[in-house]
Order: C-alpha cells, then structure tokens, then sequence
C-alpha cells in the first residue's frame, strides 16, 4: 500500500509541475515580463550590495533569468519525471529515455500552446534549453540514486560485520 502512495504522490509532482509550466506559459508577455523583471531588478540589487563592481543591464540580466527559469523548470519535470517512473519499480534505461523524450515533448507542446497567448511566441531555442534542463535533473537523480544506493549498501555491510 506505501508503494502504490508514492507512485500516485510521484505521479501527482509531475503534473503539478506540468500545471505550473502551462500557468507561467499562459501569462501574456506583459505580465511575465513583469513578473521577472520585478526579480531581475531585486536580484540585481542584492548582488550589487556584494559587488558593486557588476556590470551588468537590466535588459540583458532579465532575458539570461528567464532562459535560466527554463532551464529550472524542466530540471525539476525531469528529476520528478524519472523519479515517477522508478517508484513505479521501472528502473531501466528505457524509463529515463522516455521520461526525457515526455520532457522534450511537453517542451514542444508548451512553446506550441504560447503561439496562442498574447505577446508570446514560439522558439525552438526554448525547447533545446528545456531539454537540457530535463536532461540535467534526470542525470541529477540518477547520480542522488546511486549515492542513496551506495549508502544504502554500505550500511548493510556494516550491519554484517
């Protein structure tokens, strides 16, 4: 029964996740350029008192955060995608291809659906961005795996002994 709660649970994160993409994608351009700016500007700022050195445009820092939040977004689909798959009991190769090819396709989906929000548009150079931030949190979950498994062997070892 604990088994078949965490893969609903893992299962639940991935679409939440997904809803949370699809909102943000849903804001028209003035309200998500709004929306990072705000926190390009309170970024800007924080670093500035750090170093005050920094060089750096509004423009330039607000378009790099929201390629950044991208990236962010589909890392943590991919780690939660991968991860649904394995508490599912599919720990194969073929899970984590399909749980980045799901990635990249709801990746394609969501530029697509920005083709109907106002002020927004599609870009392929999004969907590379997204698959690589997917591919990351997948690769992430992999490495936190095998250390968990690693441990996880160590500390039966050291009850044997």
């Amino acid at each position: 029964m604990k088994k078949k709660k965490l893969h609903i649970l893992s299962i639940a994160a991935v679409i939440l996740a997904m809803a949370v993409i699809f909102m943000l994608s849903a804001q028209p351009v003035t309200q998500s350029d709004k929306l990072s700016r705000g926190l390009a500007k309170m970024l800007l700022s924080i670093a500035g008192d750090w170093l005050p050195d920094i060089q750096i445009s509004l423009s330039l820092f607000n378009h790099l955060l929201r390629k950044a939040a991208h990236f962010t977004a589909y890392f943590f689909l991919g780690f939660l995608g991968v991860n649904a798959f394995w508490k599912n009991g599919k720990k194969t190769r073929i899970s984590i291809s399909v749980a980045l090819f799901l990635c990249i396709l709801f990746a394609f989906s969501d530029e697509a659906h920005q083709l109907f929000v106002h002020g927004r548009g599609a870009q392929l150079r999004d969907v590379a961005i997204d698959s690589a931030g997917a591919a990351a949190g997948i690769l992430a979950y992999l490495f936190i795996a095998g250390l968990y498994c690693l441990w996880k062997s160590e500390l039966r070892r050291s009850k044997q002994l």
